[in-house]
């Protein structure tokens, strides 16, 4: 999929779309995205498929479904491969500790952003978060607590800056892309029915 043109991706997708109104191929594509899905962020990484032209657009299909996030989450691992390939696209070749350099053209055309929408379809779904806390939220804090810092600032109090540079721009948009998951995660506190399976649990 991420190495097809504009066009041929568009028929590729729109036969997709057609043949999931099959429920049963719905299934079977939310399966196949969560198996192939460190594969697909690691090469869109790479600058690999073209910006809301490739499968990521698709997607919305069946993440905001619970019995097909469920089934991939449960079965297939899909939230903790989502998390690991978040981290893996952002950490630098061969460390746990280092965030990708500031200048990257990853950040700069915030490939990321697929990854971080998936978040924000299947964190509508409560279940699915409280899921997520109890399984993949500390690889998320690792990697939040790796971001700290990452092109930190000093107050200026004598003139303002006409301009922000490239690094900052793209550490901004990095840290305003975290941010928008936030809600989701801890809005699932708020439901009775999962406040009492937390209490119910502990």
């Amino acid at each position: 999929d991420l190495l097809l043109d504009k066009k041929k991706s568009k028929q590729f997708h729109n036969l997709l779309l057609t043949l999931m109104a099959d429920q049963e191929f719905k299934m079977k594509v939310s399966v196949a995205y969560s198996k192939s899905y460190s594969t697909l962020c690691e090469l869109f990484g790479e600058g690999f498929g073209i910006n809301g032209h490739t499968v990521f657009s698709l997607s919305v299909q069946f993440l905001n479904r619970e019995q097909y996030v469920s089934e991939i989450s449960h079965k297939h691992s899909f939230l903790t491969n989502a998390t690991m390939s978040l981290s893996n696209m952002l950490m630098e070749p061969g460390s746990n500790h280092m965030l990708i350099n500031v200048r990257s053209k990853l950040l700069s055309r915030r490939r990321y952003n697929p990854i971080i929408s998936d978040f924000k379809i299947v964190f509508i779904i409560p279940e699915m978060t409280r899921f997520f806390i109890t399984t993949s939220s500390k690889r998320l804090l690792k990697l939040l607590h790796n971001i700290q810092f990452m092109h930190a600032q000093v107050r200026s109090t004598t003139v303002h800056l006409g301009y922000e540079d490239k690094e900052w721009t793209n550490a901004f948009n990095l840290c305003l892309s975290f941010s928008s998951i936030f809600d989701h995660l801890v809005g699932w506190f708020s439901l009775e029915s999962s406040a009492t399976r937390v209490y119910s649990n502990h």
